[in-house]
């Protein structure tokens, strides 16, 4: 979870600007808007790619329904990212392998949309924008828990909230724009962001988890969500936000 305050594009602007010495320049700060936009954007993106960021990891739940191999998810998810386990009435989970082929198929099937039995979900694959998993689930098996990381946005609103750390997008956009600049400093700009990711990163928290249906147009909340806590958890009793909404 972040330990600093969550920025919006405009405020992430604001303060790399403000690093970069432009801020009190005038006409030469509306000219730069877009190139520093670039730089947070670029920074986000090459933030993503270094460091599984707690705040953009979660573990979904999907209700599974009984004979039935295909199923929705939301579009903010990552699927290079997912790893999944079928979960029983029991609560036990069941790893599930990734990638489907010709030979996986239940009894003599090889057409896909031709299942021949329902049983443990053992191979998912995603195909047409839904997980499709075989065999199909028996009513033992009530939900499919899947481990994503959610998509890096496109800033296009100065609204937009930075997905993550703000300091360290802020701090790699302004390492970004010293090497456009050619301004003095950058090296040892970049020693003092590597110690901070690095402390930020030991200190995080576990993911958020949701439950949500089965079908894209459940994808809504069917617990409460608190508003803070080092764990995310969720349940009565929680302080919660009735307006939030993970997609």
């Amino acid at each position: 979870m972040a330990f600093v305050a969550q920025y919006t594009l405009a405020d992430a602007r604001a303060e790399v600007m403000t690093r970069l010495g432009f801020a009190d320049q005038g006409t030469a700060v509306t000219r730069g808007v877009k190139r520093i936009n670039s730089f947070i954007q670029q920074a986000t993106n090459e933030l993503a790619l270094e460091v599984r960021w707690t705040d953009t990891v979660f573990e979904l739940f999907l209700s599974l329904i009984t004979g039935q191999d295909r199923y929705e998810f939301p579009d903010e998810t990552t699927i290079g990212s997912f790893t999944m386990e079928v979960v029983d009435m029991n609560g036990r989970r069941y790893p599930m392998a990734g990638g489907i082929q010709v030979q996986d198929w239940p009894g003599d099937s090889t057409d896909p949309e031709l299942l021949a039995k329902i049983g443990l979900p053992t191979r998912w694959r995603v195909v047409d924008r839904e997980i499709q998993i075989i065999p199909a689930p028996t009513d033992v098996f009530t939900k499919l828990a899947i481990f994503y990381q959610r998509r890096v946005p496109i800033y296009r609103d100065d609204g937009d909230l930075l997905p993550f750390d703000s300091e360290a997008i802020i701090q790699r956009a302004v390492i970004l724009g010293k090497v456009h600049y050619q301004q003095p400093g950058v090296q040892e700009a970049r020693q003092m962001h590597a110690q901070y990711v690095a402390r930020i990163v030991a200190k995080q928290g576990p993911g958020r988890v949701f439950n949500v249906g089965g079908r894209q147009s459940h994808y809504l909340r069917v617990q409460k969500v608190p508003l803070g806590g080092q764990n995310g958890n969720i349940g009565p009793g929680v302080e919660y936000s009735d307006g939030w909404n993970p997609w």
